[in-house]
């Protein structure tokens, strides 16, 4: 199916149909109705590519792979609800700020490895 691509005018301006609706319309370059096609495989092929990414990263937290900062952010999350000072004195460990901390809290209970893939998936995504 082939769409046809309409420009539309850039113009700014009251028309009878108010500022909002008008301003909105005539500042589109294209109408919603000819939006830009994508080949039918791009969808299958991205969301495919993200998969292998997440599957492949998973794979090497499940061997193993210790090449992350997410343990540093559960520790920091864990002293955190414990009442703790998250950072040391040695410049090493939780350099981030508390809010990472925070948004890290509904992953610190997971077990390890779930908590890594949890947080790669939404990372990720």
């Amino acid at each position: 199916m082939h769409r046809r691509y309409e420009r539309r005018r850039l113009t700014v301006g009251l028309s009878s149909e108010g500022w909002g609706t008008s301003l909105a319309r005539d500042l589109s370059i294209f109408s919603p109705d000819t939006a830009s096609p994508r080949a039918p495989w791009a969808d299958r092929a991205a969301w495919t590519a993200w998969a292998a990414l997440f599957v492949t990263i998973s794979i090497l937290i499940l061997a193993g792979s210790d090449h992350s900062v997410v343990s540093t952010y559960r520790d920091a999350t864990v002293q955190w609800f414990a009442g703790r000072d998250i950072y040391t004195d040695t410049g090493h460990g939780f350099l981030y700020l508390p809010v990472a901390a925070v948004l890290f809290a509904p992953f610190a209970w997971l077990p390890s490895a779930a908590c890594e893939i949890a947080w790669r998936f939404v990372a990720i995504g």
